[in-house]
């Protein structure tokens, strides 16, 4: 309760009390900038374990390249041995026996020099891409220390002593590691490689030499160094013993690797990487297995070197946030003064009013709610002054008023005087006309009387079918006078009929459209046919005549809601007052008659209740 209590108070003393305009400005900072920054910092977590695992995975793609050129290297050169080993005058050598004389000593070095030179240096760069040197210590051979004019031919006396020597104990290649070897005057850092030479004799395998290839160490330390993941990198090969066989920078070979770096290699593992201290640097350390030579490729990466894009990607998160933030600042200013600009012109406004002064000229020319209130206000402020001027209106006003209503009640009773002037008028005709028995005329006033009457109907627009009925039967007497022997009419309708109420207006249309597109265009014997029938509490109502064959199509469409032809109103207008006093299921429609000629039908459904 107390915390709530405080929440309020904090909320009611620091924002409520501040301008509209500075609540927009925070609240649209704050809307924008909180999701830049977490969407910003969720990229760059995510961006930083991608990055991270593409260098842990660019490194591992690293050492294994380097494993299998390592690899490939020794099988190259296990090849060579395997060549020198099975070439026939390297055997022949090697198979002779009981040879005592300095001639055929100096001979058979001389021939397995020979042999050696094939495979040393260039000759063989096609298989093993770098230089190799080639020698070989022949079993009871101690006469060979006496001649020193070949250094790739010896006797085995001067490697007896080595512990390599001593393990090897096969025929298969063994890579001994680091080796410096002495060729021509210069002594080179090599890795060695041995193999034991056999012959065969009384059908027994006798060890007849050992064979070593030195291959320059410089080739690895280069292969090493193209595929370091960063300028201060390093990449080590390391045996079992955890001895530096191999390293792009010379002065760690030979070095422990515990005097480097402790190993948390998992044994069982092929591929591992971890972050260690090393010289107080963070560094990446990842380690691979060389599982065919026993040996492990180590690579030491300094974390902020392989850090650098991510770096750069923090400073770019860093300019996005910064640029959202001014953006936002510029647009949360011009939205405080698009929003507030009004709201201080309204309350300009009201205070004028307040005063006693009406006179608005508060404009804003822009489309927007701020439109619609300025506009209801200025309308509200017109209204207020009305009623304020009414107040002090004078008695002459209310007087006007009153000559009004009574101008108004005469027009009322004229209006009513006009039909009963018209009729009264119509019969006296008629009775001139019966004096000089004039009967046609006497008929078609009568009509024409009758036409009037039915159709003003005292101003209302629903009537009786029978009064609808009479008013077209007066126009169609009329129509007949005038046309003669050119038109003659027929009305059939059902007596039930009569009793039902309908539209004003609605036959007379219609049947005066008939005259004018279908009997005036014929010379002689046009007929007009009304029939009427109920079915079913719908009542419909057929005009026929016996004209022209009009396109029905083109007819109907004058009642479809997207015609806009201007001719037929008065049908359109028809049909439009019967759909909307009865429904829109009802109204008109034009058939062709199958004897020639078109024929209207009116569809409305029964009433008979004024009421309904």
């Amino acid at each position: 309760m107390w915390i709530k209590f405080v929440k309020n108070k904090f909320l009611y003393k620091y924002i409520f009390k501040v301008s509209i305009k500075t609540r927009l400005i925070v609240y649209f900072i704050l809307s924008v900038l909180i999701p830049t920054i977490i969407i910003a910092t969720t990229i760059y977590i995510k961006s930083t374990n991608i990055i991270t695992a593409k260098i842990d995975s660019s490194i591992k793609k690293n050492l294994m390249t380097t494993e299998n050129i390592i690899v490939q290297k020794f099988a190259s050169v296990g090849d060579i041995s395997t060549l020198i080993a099975l070439n026939s005058k390297v055997i022949d050598v090697l198979e002779r026996t009981n040879i005592n004389n300095s001639a055929a000593i100096v001979d058979e070095m001389a021939t397995l020099d020979q042999q050696l030179d094939s495979y040393y240096l260039s000759n063989m760069s096609y298989m093993t891409s770098t230089t190799i040197f080639p020698r070989i210590y022949v079993i009871n051979r101690p006469e060979y220390n006496e001649f020193n004019f070949t250094d790739k031919v010896l006797s085995v006396s001067k490697i007896e002593n080595e512990k390599w020597y001593k393990d090897h104990t096969d025929g298969a290649v063994l890579i001994i590691g680091n080796n410096k070897s002495q060729i021509g005057y210069k002594v080179v850092d090599t890795i060695k490689v041995v193999r034991r030479m056999y012959t065969i004799k009384n059908i027994q395998q006798m060890l007849a030499a050992v064979l070593t290839i030195d291959i320059e160490a410089k080739y690895f330390t280069d292969i090493l160094k193209d595929f370091k993941a960063s300028p201060g990198s390093s990449n080590l090969v390391i045996d079992e013993s955890n001895t530096i066989v191999l390293s792009n920078d010379s002065t760690l070979i030979g070095k422990k690797m515990q005097d480097i770096a402790k190993l948390n290699f998992n044994n069982t593992e092929k591929y591992d990487s971890y972050i260690d201290k090393i010289n107080g640097e963070n560094m990446l350390i990842s380690v691979k297995k060389i599982p065919s030579l026993k040996w492990r490729i180590v690579a030491l990466s300094p974390i902020k070197e392989l850090n650098d894009e991510l770096i750069d990607f923090k400073k770019i998160v860093y300019i996005v946030i910064a640029v959202c933030m001014i953006l936002s600042l510029i647009t949360a200013l011009l939205l405080a003064e698009n929003v507030t600009g009004p709201v201080k012109k309204l309350v300009k406004s009201m205070s004028k009013v307040k005063s006693g002064d009406f006179e608005i000229n508060l404009v804003y020319k822009r489309n927007d709610e701020f439109a619609y209130l300025i506009s209801e206000y200025k309308r509200m402020v017109s209204e207020i002054k009305k009623l304020i001027e009414k107040l002090y209106t004078s008695d002459l006003e209310q007087k006007k008023a009153e000559i009004k209503v009574k101008d108004a009640e005469l027009k009322a009773l004229q209006a009513q005087i006009n039909p009963h002037f018209l009729y009264n008028t119509l019969d006296s005709i008629n009775w001139l006309a019966l004096k000089y028995k004039a009967e046609d005329i006497s008929t078609m006033v009568k009509s024409l009387s009758n036409f009037f009457r039915y159709s003003l109907n005292k101003g209302s627009n629903v009537i009786s079918f029978e009064d609808e009925i009479k008013q077209v039967e007066s126009y169609l007497k009329i129509q007949e006078i005038r046309f003669q022997d050119k038109l003659n009419y027929k009305i059939d309708i059902s007596s039930e009929i009569y009793e039902c109420y309908t539209v004003k207006l609605i036959l007379q249309p219609i049947v005066e459209n008939a005259i004018i597109h279908a009997i005036e265009k014929i010379k002689v014997g046009g007929r007009i046919v009304l029939l009427g029938s109920i079915s079913n509490g719908i009542i419909e109502i057929s005009i026929s005549d016996n004209g022209l064959n009009p396109d029905i199509d083109k007819m109907n469409s004058l009642f479809s809601s997207d015609s806009n032809q201007t001719s037929s109103f008065g049908l359109r207008n028809v049909n439009l007052r019967i759909k909307q006093f009865f429904g829109e299921e009802y109204g008109l429609k034009f058939i062709r008659n199958s004897e020639g000629g078109t024929t209207v039908i009116i569809r409305i459904c029964e009433v008979k209740n004024w009421e309904d």
